[in-house]
């Protein structure tokens, strides 16, 4: 069933998304730098998962 497919690649990618945001929240804690290397930082993410984009 290739819907069923799709949606579980889709939660996947969500999955992905919130560990994402979860990492990016600690190393702001960590670090406590600018917004400029998150920025930088999600770009990176998002070449190297092929364009995934994250929830604003």
């Amino acid at each position: 069933m290739p819907e069923l497919k799709f949606k579980v690649l889709s939660i996947q990618n969500v999955a992905k998304n919130i560990k994402f945001m979860i990492m990016i929240s600690k190393i702001l804690r960590e670090e406590k730098k600018s917004s400029c290397i998150l920025i930088y930082r999600m770009s990176i993410y998002k070449e190297y998962n092929g364009g995934v984009h994250l929830a604003n």
